[in-house]
């Protein structure tokens, strides 16, 4: 609350809303697939709306104490044939697609609530802090592939995202980083623990 109001102070603002960016969490990631039987009919808005429901649904169901944060399209297959959006308008038989949610735990969702609603603040979305990081990578590396993974090592702490189609579709974290790397490196190698972290400092995944 102290910390909330010397901001408002500075900005001369009273902030109502917040966007949450949220780390070293536990998140969950769903690999699912929706379909549609057509039937030579043409794919509207209803269709899609149709099978996105009918797999929120099925993720709520499957995972009572994850929420919902994201949901990202992996593919879009009209008949067999991959698609690089959705065929809206489109004729076909048999429509499926393919997306990957990311969850996270309800408790932890409610605390965070808690908390901002003591200062009198809704949480008005929640991002992914690991996902955040990746995009600004595509966007100052100029990344053109549709598939791709990122490593992220940290001293004590490290990652991977794994992009496809440009849809995250996995995050794991690891209770380990660079200083064991460079420790174990240091000891076959017989070199000074300084020159392999600064060896590390300059390596950009």
């Amino acid at each position: 609350k102290e910390n909330i109001y010397l901001i408002e102070q500075n900005f001369n603002h009273t902030f109502k809303e917040v966007i949450l960016i949220l780390d070293n969490l536990n998140p969950t990631f769903l690999n699912v697939s929706g379909y549609k039987k057509l039937g030579g009919s043409q794919i509207s808005n209803e269709d899609i709306s149709y099978i996105l429901n009918n797999i929120k649904k099925l993720i709520n169901d499957s995972e009572q104490k994850e929420t919902l944060i994201h949901i990202f399209n992996s593919s879009f297959v009209l008949d067999n044939k991959n698609l690089n959006k959705l065929p809206i308008g489109l004729y076909g038989d048999f429509y499926n697609q393919q997306l990957t949610s990311f969850s996270l735990p309800k408790n932890d969702i409610k605390n965070s609530k808690i908390a901002f609603n003591k200062c009198n603040i809704e949480i008005e979305r929640i991002l992914f802090k690991p996902f955040i990081k990746v995009l600004n990578r595509i966007k100052n590396y100029n990344i053109k592939d549709d598939h791709f993974f990122m490593i992220d090592l940290g001293l004590t702490k490290s990652s991977i995202s794994i992009f496809e189609n440009l849809s995250f579709k996995y995050y794991e974290s690891f209770n380990f980083g660079t200083n064991v790397i460079s420790t174990d490196v240091s000891k076959v190698c017989a070199l000074k623990l300084d020159n392999v972290f600064n060896f590390f400092k300059e390596i950009n995944f």
